[in-house]
């Protein structure tokens, strides 16, 4: 079975498609789509990647960017990347954020904890489910925002009875003698001794 072979544009040699990634979907000013192959293979694209990435001018410059941004024009930052960018992602503006949160009370509605609330979304719709506190937000994603395994931990909770563990024993600091009898003490041995 031949393989078909392309020639890297970076380091010249010839390898299999497969060691290129796929290739970038176009479109054509008549509208028609087309598939533009790649020319560069996997490995020298992410040589490539690691050497910008390290590359400390290039951070700095991506660095200062961003805070030069922010100092000009904050108003634009926060429009452009900011918290007001997120809002607007869910299709609400900062007013609707907070009549959400005074209707709720500051209060996350599952933990029932006065907390500062963050935004939940539905991972597979990209829909905003509401304002809950960010411990629970966590609790949510880290079990998937998979109903089964909530109900499963919900039980694991609930039925799990584990061994009997004894009452904690208070540990109590070991009480010194006084300095003078410890002399005392070191006196006598050391006159034992002669």
């Amino acid at each position: 079975m031949d393989t078909e072979m392309r020639t890297c544009s970076r380091c010249k040699n010839e390898k299999p498609l497969t060691e290129f990634h796929a290739g970038e979907k176009k479109i054509r000013k008549d509208g028609s789509q087309y598939v533009r192959p790649r020319t560069v293979c996997k490995a020298c694209v992410n040589a490539r990647r690691r050497e910008l990435a390290l590359d400390p001018t290039r951070r700095q410059a991506n660095a200062s960017y961003y805070h030069r941004a922010k100092a000009e024009d904050p108003d634009r930052w926060d429009f452009l990347w900011g918290k007001t960018a997120k809002i607007r992602k869910y299709g609400l503006t900062p007013d609707d954020l907070e009549r959400l949160r005074r209707e709720l009370g500051n209060r996350c509605p599952i933990c029932m904890r006065e907390a500062s609330l963050v935004m939940d979304h539905d991972h597979k719709t990209g829909r905003l489910r509401g304002l809950i506190c960010g411990t629970c937000n966590t609790g949510l994603g880290l079990l998937g925002d998979n109903i089964g395994r909530l109900f499963r931990a919900i039980g694991y909770l609930h039925d799990y009875i584990g061994p009997e563990v004894p009452p904690k024993q208070r540990r109590t600091r070991r009480k010194l003698p006084p300095i003078s009898a410890i002399k005392d003490a070191y006196q006598e041995s050391a006159d034992e001794s002669l």
